[in-house]
């Protein structure tokens, strides 16, 4: 058996070299944080009408305010899901950037299911952004569209007194 016996003066030296440790590598021993990031700043969720499953391929504009960005989604087979990412950064915030990514899935047999996530870098979302989406089928011709105005909640993924705060709203 393995016994460690430390004199007061040992101690108190441990002790010591464990502050400046912990002052140094800028742990704050009072709060546990995790690691976790922030996940997209808004979720857009939108009801496309069947009818539009006759298409091969669906038009999605979506826009952040004047930063719009486009994709074209292919119809997805029953039980199946289909993604894209959006191209263009026209009117986007100087010194951001953004991932946009489009889910499109069969939601029931009068309806798919289209979410985009909008996941911003660089710039701060404000309360009062406007995103809109228009999807269109391979004629240009309108099946649905959104316009909200964004009112983010904020949260803390790491904990209460942790980094980041994040913003995020869902909007549909």
């Amino acid at each position: 058996m393995f016994s460690l016996y430390l004199r007061p003066r040992g101690i108190a030296l441990l002790a010591g070299l464990l502050a400046v440790a912990s002052a140094i590598s800028g742990c704050d021993t009072t709060t546990a944080c995790t690691a976790k990031g922030c996940g997209p700043n808004a979720t857009l969720l939108l009801s496309v009408p069947a009818a539009a499953g006759s298409a091969a391929m669906l038009n999605v504009k979506v826009c952040r305010d004047a930063d719009c960005r486009t994709a074209q989604i292919k119809v997805p087979a029953a039980g199946a899901i289909s993604s894209a990412s959006f191209d263009g950064a026209a009117g986007a915030t100087p010194g951001s950037m953004s991932t946009v990514i489009g889910l499109l899935k069969p939601n029931s047999a009068s309806a798919l299911a289209l979410e985009v996530t909008w996941q911003v870098f660089g710039a701060e979302p404000k309360n009062g952004e406007r995103y809109t989406v228009a999807v269109s089928d391979g004629n240009a011709a309108p099946m649905a569209s959104l316009d909200k105005t964004a009112t983010y909640e904020e949260s803390t993924p790491n904990g209460k007194d942790c980094a980041p705060v994040c913003k995020s709203v869902t909007l549909q």
